[in-house]
């Protein structure tokens, strides 16, 4: 069981958030728990795929900062300013070349996003995800990538690399 690992589901005020499988945003609190004023903002990676547009997740690994002590004890329906979608670490069209991802802890977050949309959109990418843990019990979404390993229709390799620092 993972030890360290928080998923949070945040839903866009006008029910739709468009992105690309990859991007990450800035996270910032509309209204900052006292005594994280100073430490208010993270970017993070999205771990959903984009066919999700009612919701987006995000997932961080938690340690002790003002800032995730906030996201830990904010209550349901806090409210977060979220930027718009960034970044262009996302599956190439290239369908002749293989896509491969070489993956360390909580840096799996945008790579899940990626696989669920080529898997969604079944496309005919070969894809290999290489992905090193610490521990066993951090790897993050492990039989999620397991069973998609077995029933999704694209290549897919999974590895899990432990003992080695990411």
């Amino acid at each position: 069981m993972l030890r360290t690992l928080w998923l949070f589901w945040l839903e866009p005020d006008d029910g739709y958030f468009e992105f690309r499988a990859g991007q990450h945003v800035d996270l910032v609190f509309a209204h900052p728990p006292q005594g994280s004023e100073n430490d208010n903002f993270r970017t993070f990676s999205l771990a959903t795929a984009p066919q999700e547009k009612t919701f987006i997740m995000i997932a961080m690994r938690m340690r002790k900062t003002a800032f995730k002590d906030g996201v830990q004890s904010a209550p349901l329906g806090a409210k977060f300013v979220v930027s718009r979608p960034r970044g262009s670490f996302t599956l190439h069209k290239d369908i002749t070349r293989a896509a491969v991802f070489l993956v360390g802890g909580i840096g799996i977050t945008p790579i899940r996003s990626i696989l669920q949309q080529a898997a969604q959109d079944r496309l005919p990418h070969k894809l290999y995800l290489f992905y090193s843990n610490r521990e066993a019990e951090d790897v993050a979404f492990l039989e999620e990538f397991e069973n998609m390993a077995l029933r999704i229709p694209i290549s897919f390799s999974f590895q899990r690399l432990l003992g080695i620092e990411p």
